[in-house]
């Protein structure tokens, strides 16, 4: 008899009934073979929905389980499941005491994940004591989750609503805790964590102040919670320090270690005034954001132009914020809607955008288009500017002219770049850098599917 170590199944049904049979005969062999990883995912399309059979309980040689997309209604007294390690549910309809069995009896369960399992009302994670890892996803009738696990370290929860009672003082060795989409009372819970040392805060719209202090925090990601209006932390062995937001918080403080890195990523949107706009936009960046961070590591922006630009230049944004401009390891720019900058405002751009900061690395990512239904036309005049915006951005670097700002105190960006090359461009959904000779030889004749390429480029300054 041959033996196999692995075995996943995917398929999506119309009807259920007439295969019924070979399913089962395959989870049987599966269990007879003694597999350690089952992945059985079965999508019906109809009413009716494939139901596992009961000799899924006897696979005690299993250590992965991956269940999606079916029925698992049948109860059985013993469960044989001594080698378990990982248990993974999605879109299965369970009842909840099958689950809360399933649990207290493997006793060898490490990773847990229960995604959108059923009608629950009660999640019960108890009697499991080498369980480390947690998710709990997509619950939205959820009125209770209780963990009880000793060795826990990570915690993720989606959306959960906020009446829902939540109680991990089961868990004291938790230092990891991942919150997406959800509208409890974040802090609430997190002060209730006191090992606390990663939290992760996603999607979370209903939020809108954040205000926490510890000393044992060393990782905070504050991401798309897109009406957080005040950020205050204060958390003096905080390491790492992510923030992705689309509107300003009117308050924005963190106090962390001196070797705190930060990732920073601004979603501007110009819609109505947009000269104005972008020069308080960048200004707030520069002064608000950069001027507190210790070591910022990656800044990205995303801008999105609604409306032509044509009146905003350097010296405007020079006696809005005369100091000298930041310093940053990666830039990252992104614009949206090219045809609303004027040829002639392409300068202005990039000497604002480097006045905000310097980069030792800058990427320009050039979207072949930011809407799905738009015309061949379009697509090829948006592929033809964005070529001739990046030439034009080549060339500025190449031949700049320091002859600009000599009367100026401090001076713009061409007189601090000692060095510049194109590194390489990333193809969109590719994340391997390719590097070629000549990249602006070669970008007319690139593929035009997928066109999102990044360009990178080395700066060196001396001040």
């Amino acid at each position: 008899m041959y033996t196999f170590s692995k075995f996943r199944l995917s398929m999506s049904l119309f009807d259920v009934e007439g295969v019924t049979s070979f399913l089962d005969k395959w989870i049987e062999l599966a269990v007879a073979n003694e597999v350690q990883e089952l992945d059985f995912n079965v999508e019906a399309n109809g009413v009716s929905r494939y139901s596992l059979p009961a000799t899924i309980f006897s696979a005690k040689f299993v250590t992965t389980l991956k269940l999606s997309g079916c029925n698992l209604e049948q109860s059985s007294d013993t469960i044989r499941f001594h080698s378990l390690k990982k248990l993974a549910l999605h879109r299965v309809h369970i009842g909840e005491q099958i689950v809360h069995k399933f649990i207290s009896e493997c006793p060898s369960l490490e990773d847990l994940i229960l995604s959108r399992i059923g009608d629950f009302k009660r999640v019960c994670v108890s009697h499991a004591p080498k369980l480390k890892t947690v998710t709990i996803d997509e619950y939205f009738e959820l009125e209770s989750i209780e963990i009880v696990a000793p060795s826990l370290q990570q915690c993720t929860l989606a959306y959960i609503r906020k009446s829902c009672v939540i109680d991990m003082a089961g868990c004291p060795h938790l230092n990891s805790l991942k919150l997406r989409s959800v509208d409890i009372e974040i802090l609430d819970l997190i002060s209730k964590i006191p090992l606390l040392e990663k939290l992760i805060i996603q999607n979370c719209d209903e939020i809108t102040e954040f205000e926490f202090s510890s000393n044992r925090l060393k990782d905070l990601q504050i991401l798309r919670c897109y009406n957080m209006d005040g950020i205050v932390v204060d958390a003096p062995n905080l390491l790492s320090f992510s923030l992705e937001c689309r509107d300003v918080p009117y308050c924005f403080s963190i106090n962390g270690s001196s070797q705190c890195s930060c990732k920073l990523k601004f979603l501007i949107k110009l819609d109505t005034e947009g000269d104005i706009l972008i020069l308080t936009w960048f200004n707030i960046i520069k002064e608000e954001f950069l001027g507190v961070a210790h070591q910022v590591k990656e800044l990205s922006m995303s801008i999105n132009i609604m409306t032509p630009l044509d009146s905003f230049s350097l010296d405007e944004f020079r006696n809005r914020s005369p100091s000298l401009p930041r310093e940053v390891e990666n830039l990252i720019i992104d614009v949206w809607n090219m045809r609303n900058i004027p040829t002639s405002k392409y300068a202005a751009l990039l000497d604002c955008l480097l006045w905000v900061c310097f980069p030792r690395i800058l990427s320009i990512e050039l979207k072949r288009s930011c809407f799905p239904l738009i015309s061949i036309e379009c697509l090829e005049l948006t592929r033809r500017k964005h070529l001739f915006y990046l030439q034009f951005f080549y060339e500025m670097m190449i031949n700049r002219d320091t002859k600009c700002c000599n009367s100026h105190i401090i001076k713009c960006w061409r007189h601090y770049l000692k060095d510049f090359k194109i590194d390489c461009f990333i193809p969109y959904k590719d994340p391997k850098p390719h590097h070629v000779d000549n990249l602006m030889a070669e970008l007319p004749g690139l593929p035009r599917r997928n066109y999102l390429i990044s360009s990178r480029l080395v700066f060196l300054f001396t001040y």
